[in-house]
Formats: structure tokens, sequence, C-alpha cells
């Protein structure tokens, strides 16, 4: 599953298994961009958006083998020494974005590691 792929939402329902009177600005996803996972709860993007995979060896270094060429799944590196990993540098400005179309984001800050 490494590479670019194009994403499409559609919103087609929610429910409130113990009711909405439980639900508040303090919740992840009741307010717009409080949940990165899905910034905008209820709401289908107009347009679908690019997300990115990487894949990196058990290094720590970028791989360029066939991720899908053998290897245990389970333990997360499927040609035996490499693992596909979101690039959430890439992939939350994007989607923040597309949810939210009057937001731009102008810079992403991360740590710096891998992992």
């Amino acid at each position: 599953m490494e590479g670019y792929f194009t994403v499409q939402y559609k919103f087609t329902g929610a429910s409130f298994p113990q009711g909405k009177n439980i639900l508040s600005i303090r919740t992840a996803g009741a307010g717009l961009g409080t949940c990165l996972s899905l910034p905008n709860v209820g709401y289908s993007p107009r347009s679908a958006f690019a997300v990115l995979f990487s894949a990196k060896n058990n290094d720590g270094n970028d791989s360029d083998e066939n991720w899908n060429s053998g290897g245990n799944p389970s333990d997360g590196f499927c040609d035996g020494g490499s693992a596909v990993y979101e690039d959430l540098a890439y992939n939350y400005p994007r989607r923040l974005e597309a949810f939210w179309p009057d937001a731009k984001v102008l810079a992403v800050q991360t740590n710096g590691d891998n992992d």
C-alpha cells in the first residue's frame, strides 16, 4: 500500500448510542477540527484529496523494495524488512483542508522521529 492515493469521503450517517446530550465541544469530533482523523463529522468534502503512505525498513530508512513480496504481515514488515506508514505530515493538512474548505495549513511541525 505504499504510494499516493486519492481519497473521497461520503458521509452516510451517524448514530449516538449514548444520546446527543452527552456531546459537548470537549468531545473529539464534535467541533470543527477537533479530531484530525475526521475533522468535520457529518460533512462530505466536495472533492477528493491525496494521501501518502511510505515504506520504511527496520532501520528507519526509506525502502525501495516491493512491500508485499513476503514476510509475516502480523509483524508489520510485509517484505521481511520494511513496513508502510501513513505520512501524517503530508496527509493531515490535506485532510483538514478537504473537510474545512476555509482552512489553509501554512506549516507542519513534527518531532523528526520516523516512529
